[in-house]
């Protein structure tokens, strides 16, 4: 199983089980808050795996259409005052905030990163369109 676009593999890995905003295809087309989980692979286009807020999973396109939260990463910082809390949380800040939240809605943490690659769609879009092709041809002489 060979990664071609590694630089975006290890992107996706790199955010494993964070959120990120991305382009909901609810009414309005509105962004919403998923957590990333992991990395898809085909001939054609390369995805981030994105379990959404009701626990759903969707693929998301890597040309666009997500934004990383690395900014919110030490905004509001806080340092738990009860030893039984910094057990759980050594600190909060923004991104555990919405971490929690997550969680809290269904959009539980995955233990393992799920990568998928398939480089086969295109041979079978390839062959099949080529089958279409001949029928159209036949169909005209």
């Amino acid at each position: 199983m060979k990664i071609y676009m590694k630089n975006l593999y290890e992107m996706c890995l790199q955010h494993f089980n964070e959120p990120l905003l991305i382009y909901s295809f609810k009414p309005n087309m509105c962004l919403e808050i998923a957590r990333c989980i992991g990395y898809y692979e085909s001939a054609i286009d390369c995805y981030i795996i994105v379990k959404q807020s009701d626990g759903s999973i969707r693929h998301c396109t890597c040309v666009g259409g997500y934004y990383w939260l690395d900014r919110l990463k030490g905004q509001n910082f806080v340092v738990p005052h009860f030893e039984e809390d910094r057990i759980k949380n050594p600190y909060w800040d923004d991104i555990v905030r919405i971490s929690n939240d997550l969680e809290r809605h269904g959009c539980n943490k995955e233990a393992e990163f799920i990568l998928k690659i398939n480089h086969r769609d295109q041979e079978k879009r390839d062959k099949n369109e080529n089958n279409n092709s001949r029928k159209k041809r036949s169909k005209i002489k």
